[in-house]
């Protein structure tokens, strides 16, 4: 499985956007019904985030 190391570094940057993005809403919607799903989908891009960072720098080294 040869994965290209830009696909996986842009897509790093595509979803430390997105965090950074749903961080800001999340603090504008603390005590309302839409915070939930807003924290949810929060920790589940900032995981993702992690989860790319380590990928790029494993294909990094390999490749």
């Amino acid at each position: 499985m040869n994965i290209d190391v830009e696909l996986i570094i842009n897509s790093f940057w595509f979803l430390t956007i997105i965090t950074a993005a749903l961080y800001l809403a999340k603090k504008r919607y603390i005590g309302k019904k839409e915070y939930n799903l807003l924290n949810l989908i929060f920790k589940i891009c900032f995981v993702l985030s992690i989860i790319m960072v380590i990928v790029g720098f494993i294909s990094l080294i390999i490749i």
